[in-house]
């Protein structure tokens, strides 16, 4: 049953690649890349900055006036509120998300983050997490799912380069791998819903498509290390990272 499973997703692999264009498999790959190796690096740091022993405090203490106001401004969803404030139990990084972390970084610490893209030059904590959610929201908002080559090379250099800043070098080999990795069903899933509302130019859709794009990649990041063939890299990766979903 196993080998039937496998031999099902190998040639699921080949028939995404046979049909999908270079434009799409480039954004595809940046959406891979950002999406999977951001989180658990953006959440080494904000363990750094807002300590998992201590985070339930820092949060009450600025429930009424900063968090509140974020929420009343929509910057925070409800869903992403009840993490912060469950019912049960407190409040943990390994249940947030790229874009929660980043907001809590940028308005509880003294980080300064950017909505705008950094300056080459300018290679400080604030500004690579500044590529990253500039990079994150370029992805999830694309309306038509495709990257041009030059994009795409310029894109990965800046990402990868952030990632393995924020990270360190084990980072570096994961986004080599992840460069030229073979597309899977997890792929195929997104190009498939992303024409399907490009198709049918179903606007209403297009503002769900960015979380559908997040949700669907971020599902199973060891799962995706270890299918590379990247058992070493991720097992440098989850010890020195504890990587957690």
């Amino acid at each position: 049953m196993a080998n039937s499973s496998s031999n099902t997703d190998v040639l699921y692999a080949r028939e995404i690649t046979r049909i999908i264009t270079q434009e799409e498999a480039n954004y595809l790959r940046v959406a891979n890349l950002i999406l999977r190796t951001g989180p658990p690096v953006v959440r080494v740091l904000f363990d750094r900055e807002l300590h998992p022993a201590a985070l339930h405090v820092v949060l009450n203490q600025n429930k009424s006036k900063i968090l509140a106001r974020l929420k009343k401004e929509r910057i925070i969803n409800q869903n992403q509120w009840n993490l912060l404030f469950p019912i049960k139990g407190k409040a943990s990084s390994t249940k947030f998300d790229l874009t929660l972390m980043i907001c809590l970084i940028r308005h509880l610490t003294t980080i300064q983050i950017s909505d705008r893209l950094p300056h080459s030059n300018d290679t400080n904590e604030g500004a690579d997490l500044s590529r990253i959610k500039f990079y994150r929201n370029e992805i999830v908002h694309s309306d038509d799912g495709i990257l041009s080559d030059t994009d795409f090379q310029s894109y990965w250099k800046d990402i990868s380069q952030a990632i393995a800043r924020l990270g360190g070098d084990s980072y570096k080999q994961v986004c080599n791998d992840l460069k030229v990795s073979k597309l899977d069903s997890t792929d195929g899933e997104i190009l498939k819903e992303i024409r399907r509302v490009n198709i049918n130019k179903d606007f209403m859709s297009r503002g769900l498509i960015c979380k559908y794009i997040e949700n669907i990649i971020v599902i199973r990041p060891c799962e995706l290390l270890s299918s590379l063939g990247l058992n070493r890299a991720a097992d440098i990766v989850i010890s020195r990272h504890k990587l957690a979903y």
